[in-house]
């Protein structure tokens, strides 16, 4: 069965990966909303959230809610070197065990057959908190802050003028502190300022994906809160939340 067709099959590639920084193995769901993909981390330390709506692709057979596990390293593997004209075509067959056919149709075609895993069970909570500050930044240049910081955390400190990214080391500190007239910063609404501790490896791992889908970033968190964050995609939702660090 006809899934879905793209011609943007380099953007629906990077979309896999930003879902797949967090989790190898998870759950596509496909219904009339969409693809949607909800999961965490191993540790439970960060989830993401995406959903594609029909109007990404440019067919789209949704219905009833459809659950397909896969691996997302076999699936980008298997996706290969798609091009700007190609068009992937997925289909769902059943016939010969439970596998999932991509299609890439250019003047070469090529299909790749990948079997498809037992869809996970595991349900996970959405956070339902109240972000008491609010920052819309261009994604990279968070992406070079996060970077350029030494140590395994990233402290994050907003006022209403500005937000500063910082650690503290045995051998130095370091802060990257950015006002609101910064050319990097699109906006900056806070209704109390905070100040929280996060892993940066996590943001790194994020950062390095979701630069290649979108320019811009809201980050929105409060006082030793986890962090949401909200990327700026065309189309859909591709949203993460990353637990704050305890006792650092």
């Amino acid at each position: 069965m006809r899934l879905f067709e793209t011609s943007s099959p380099s953007t629906f590639k990077d979309y896999l990966s930003c879902v797949g920084v967090l989790a190898e193995d998870l759950t596509l769901e496909l219904s009339y909303e969409g693809v949607k993909v909800v999961v965490m981390d191993s540790s439970h330390v960060a989830m993401v959230e995406m959903m594609l709506p029909p109007g990404f692709f440019d067919s789209f057979n949704g219905g009833e809610l459809e659950k397909l596990g896969v691996n997302i390293p076999t699936m980008i593997k298997a996706l290969g070197k798609v091009t700007k004209n190609d068009l992937l075509k997925v289909d769902h067959d059943t016939e010969d065990g439970d596998k999932l056919i991509l299609t890439l149709v250019s003047d070469i075609n090529r299909k790749k057959v990948m079997p498809l895993l037992n869809p996970l069970d595991e349900e996970v909570p959405q956070p339902r908190i109240y972000f008491k500050s609010k920052t819309r930044i261009i994604s990279s240049a968070l992406k070079r802050i996060i970077n350029d910081l030494d140590g395994e955390h990233v402290t994050i400190t907003t006022d209403h003028d500005s937000i500063t990214f910082s650690r503290e080391g045995d051998d130095y500190n370091e802060i990257t502190k950015l006002d609101k007239d910064n050319d990097n910063i699109l906006e900056i609404k806070v209704e109390e300022p905070s100040k929280t501790t996060y892993t940066k490896s996590y943001l790194e791992d994020i950062l390095k994906a979701v630069v290649k889908v979108s320019e811009v970033i809201t980050l929105e968190f409060s006082e030793d809160m986890p962090i949401k964050l909200d990327v700026e995609i065309p189309q859909g939702k591709l949203v993460y939340h990353l637990a704050h660090c305890i006792g650092v």
